[in-house]
């Protein structure tokens, strides 16, 4: 389960995060189109098979929930960006956006718990999956850091707790529509 929400955080991460070198960017876009997304996309096909009628339908409806919250936080990156540009000081900037940003935070948070009594009842058919990818998660983690270090980026460090963690990665992983997070269709 560990390996799945890795694996998503990742790919999803790229499209989040802002870069400080667009060639960086770029780059770790290429290794996930060319090398982790064949592998995700086939594995992500046979989870979505082994989920119920009732089971597919939830995921459905907590994807449509995940990508609203995803165009909320867009729209408030893009607020706050725009404030930046704007000569507003941080401590301004702060202010302003401390309650979306709070908000945003709850109603993620909200998500997670929804998603945690069906990632539990669950196990059985996401964990042959995690197996499956575990052998790609070094591999990948070692690409990426070579890709990082080329380009002399700064990595950030995250402060939450590995088991939080984990299981905001799992439901990443299972709230993913399955599409190339790069197309830009």
């Amino acid at each position: 389960m560990k390996f799945l929400a890795f694996l998503f955080l990742v790919s999803y991460a790229l499209l989040l995060v802002a870069q400080p070198n667009p060639e960086l960017r770029r780059a770790l876009r290429d290794h996930y189109i060319q090398n982790m997304y064949p592998v995700l996309k086939p594995q992500h096909e046979i989870l979505e098979k082994k989920w119920t009628k009732t089971e597919a339908e939830f995921l459905a409806n907590k994807r449509s929930e995940f990508q609203a919250w995803k165009l909320k936080k867009r729209q408030w990156q893009s607020q706050v960006r725009q404030a930046r540009q704007s000569a507003k000081t941080e401590v301004e900037i702060k202010t302003t956006f401390a309650n979306a940003r709070q908000q945003l935070r709850q109603e993620r948070q909200q998500l997670w718990e929804s998603m945690r009594a069906f990632v539990e009842q669950h196990q059985a058919k996401i964990v042959p999956t995690n197996e499956n990818l575990l052998s790609f998660r070094n591999k990948w983690q070692q690409e990426r850091k070579a890709i990082r270090q080329q380009y002399k980026a700064r990595e950030r460090k995250n402060k939450a707790d590995t088991n939080t963690l984990e299981f905001r990665r799992t439901v990443r992983f299972l709230l993913w529509n399955g599409k190339n997070p790069h197309s830009r269709k």
